[in-house]
């Protein structure tokens, strides 16, 4: 396990050219990788609102919650 461990470990990284040692600042540079990753932006993101859906009439409707037999669900 301990072999594993030191295998898993991130010594130096190599950022925009420039090496980055030691624990604290390869944790800042995974940090803000991910951050950056991470942050809301300002997406243009597609909506529902001007979408029309068919709709259940109300003979259909109480279909929804109308109770089933063990014969229907095998």
């Amino acid at each position: 396990m301990s072999s594993r461990h030191i295998s898993n470990a991130l010594i130096t990284l190599i950022v925009n050219d420039t090496m980055v040692e030691g624990v604290e600042n390869v944790r800042s540079v995974v940090f803000h990788h991910f951050e950056s990753h991470f942050k809301a932006g300002n997406m243009n993101r597609p909506g529902v609102d001007n979408l029309n859906f068919k709709s259940l009439g109300g003979l259909n409707r109480g279909d929804l919650v109308k109770p089933f037999f063990l014969e229907e669900v095998k």
